[in-house]
């Protein structure tokens, strides 16, 4: 008997239809892993599932009965917890208490305090800071404790929705490796096609993946479902939803998720060690609804404090730091954008405002952060730095077809495009091309690409 069904689900918002007959089942003990693109509507089927989102159509069993119909705490109440996407722990709550929160529907004083210790054990970083605001805690931590707050539920069924967005590489693993050695799950997805692979790869049961995704019935968002991972667990029966990501070229495909914040009445000197700590630059400031009221950077904090020339001990400039909080010195009239503008949009913007990091807005939520960092990592990838091979600078006629010469080209000698740009020529008669190839030797090359272009500029292996 299956612990979740979904039947020929359908969930809309407004009169847009997100998801189409989903339908889909969960066996007691089983981790089921939902891949799919930006938009594809896995948050939207775990909402659903949590009753956050009601569905317009079908069925959602828990242990045969419909809990379709039902409230979130009702379904909350029946062993359903959910970590979902972006952490949102409160953030001006200490770390135990954000745990008590998780467990706020149970009356079991004991049980609430062995699971307490549990998480701890689980992540002992927690314990280290269990008397810390949540939202003086890196992105790492904060998703640690996301998912320790939805365990103190004590579930039955736990939902993770996209829980290694956001983290750097090194942090995903270790948050993955703890969790992996409680028995609870071991899945990821990065930017190459190969994540799929690698998080199918950690099933116990391989053979089964592609013949148990043709039991899905419909699709998401016209988005079929790629694949179903299962893997048993003794405890209680997981949901990921993870995301399948994909080369895009808006900001909230290359922003960094869930950024550092802090509070108007947050020191100088407390955001200074906060700074150092994250190796960042920049905190955009929340009031206590999690509102953006400000943006402080760490020049702002530098012009805050005394002059090196002060006639003031150094003990008199720690005390009148300590007296100074952050809502005197930041800039308030903040620069926001949204997820869906163009990358290059936001780097013009941060170019024409000479600001080095803009806050991302989903209405009146901060999701995200975009810096002269993400942008110059960006760069690197469009001229494919990281790869090994031969760079040309070219010159071409501005005229339609050139390009599709010097690719013909390309291709006839064997080489392979790693990377291509354009830019303004010396005239607008003309412009210049740079472009990284692979697989072919640098005399063939040249030899191949002389003959259609103007002119060839520059030529080095890399």
């Amino acid at each position: 008997m299956a612990l979740l069904e979904l039947k020929d689900v359908r969930t809309f918002y407004g009169n847009i239809q997100a998801l189409k007959g989903v339908s889909i089942s969960v066996e007691e003990g089983e981790i089921v892993t939902l891949i799919g693109a930006n938009g594809a509507g896995k948050t939207t089927t775990l909402m659903s599932i949590c009753g956050i989102v009601p569905i317009r159509s079908g069925e959602i069993l828990l242990d045969c009965q419909d809990i379709s119909r039902m409230s979130p705490h009702k379904i909350v109440q029946r062993g359903v917890s959910q970590v979902p996407e972006g952490r949102r722990i409160f953030p001006q709550l200490t770390v135990s208490e954000n745990l008590d929160m998780g467990a706020f529907l149970r009356t079991d004083r004991e049980g609430i305090k062995r699971n307490m210790e549990e998480v701890f054990t689980i992540f002992p970083r927690l314990a280290e800071r269990r008397n810390q605001l949540g939202g003086t805690l890196s992105g790492g931590e904060q998703q640690m404790l996301a998912i320790s707050r939805a365990l103190m539920a004590n579930p039955r069924l736990l939902l993770l929705d996209e829980p290694s967005l956001g983290l750097a590489p090194l942090i995903v693993q270790n948050i993955f490796e703890v969790i992996h050695r409680t028995q609870i799950w071991r899945s990821r997805s990065q930017i190459k096609d190969m994540s799929c692979r690698t998080a199918l790869s950690k099933s116990q049961i391989p053979q089964q993946i592609f013949s148990r995704t043709k039991k899905f019935a419909g699709h998401i968002w016209g988005f079929d479902l790629l694949s179903i991972y299962l893997w048993m667990y003794n405890r209680c029966s997981i949901i990921i939803g993870e995301i399948l990501k994909e080369a895009n070229m808006k900001v909230g495909q290359r922003m960094t998720r869930n950024p550092v914040t802090i509070t108007p009445d947050t020191t100088v000197p407390e955001a200074q060690a906060i700074m150092r700590r994250e190796k960042i630059r920049r905190l955009p400031v929340l009031d206590k609804n999690g509102k953006l009221v400000g943006i402080v950077s760490a020049l702002d904090l530098t012009h805050a404090s005394p002059s090196p020339a002060t006639t003031l001990d150094v003990w008199e400039m720690h005390y009148l730091l300590s007296k100074l909080t952050v809502d005197k010195v930041m800039t308030r009239d903040v620069i926001t954008i949204t997820e869906d503008l163009p990358i290059e949009e936001a780097a013009r913007i941060m170019d024409d405002n000479q600001i080095s990091g803009i806050p991302v807005m989903r209405g009146e939520i901060l999701v995200g952060i975009i810096t002269e960092s993400d942008i110059f990592r960006l760069f690197i990838e469009l001229f494919g730095a990281r790869h090994k091979g031969i760079r040309l600078t070219l010159l071409l006629p501005e005229r339609k077809g050139e390009l599709a010469k010097v690719s013909n080209a390309i291709t006839k000698c064997g080489g392979n495009i790693v990377s291509f740009a354009t830019f303004e020529g010396e005239d607008p008669t003309n412009a210049y091309c740079t472009i990284k190839v692979t697989g072919v030797e640098e005399k063939t090359l040249i030899e191949a690409i002389t003959p259609v272009v103007q002119k060839v500029v520059d030529v080095r292996e890399t």
